[in-house]
Formats: C-alpha cells, structure tokens, sequence
C-alpha cells in the first residue's frame, strides 16, 4: 500500500493559497476461477443390430 500526500503553496497568487493532492494505491488483488462441464448424454432405444 503507498500513500502519497503534496502541498505546493500558492502565496504568489493571493498570501495563504495552498494546493493540496493526495494519492493512495492499494495492491491486493483476488481472483476466482470456477468451471463446471455438463456432458450430453444420447441413448439410442430400439435399434435392431
């Protein structure tokens, strides 16, 4: 995890004007991954061999 936090100050502008950002990423990271095979089944009735 990182947090990032800047204060740029603006006095050039107008005295006490100030900028402030802030930044923050979290790596976590989950996955799943289910599958499931249903298989046709054909049965053949009354067949002559």
């Amino acid at each position: 995890m990182a947090d990032l936090h800047l204060t740029q100050q603006l006095d050039f502008i107008t005295k006490g004007l100030s900028l402030t950002g802030m930044f923050a990423y979290d790596t976590e990271n989950k996955t799943y991954l289910g599958r499931e095979g249903f298989y046709t089944q054909y049965w053949a009735y009354n067949r002559d061999e």
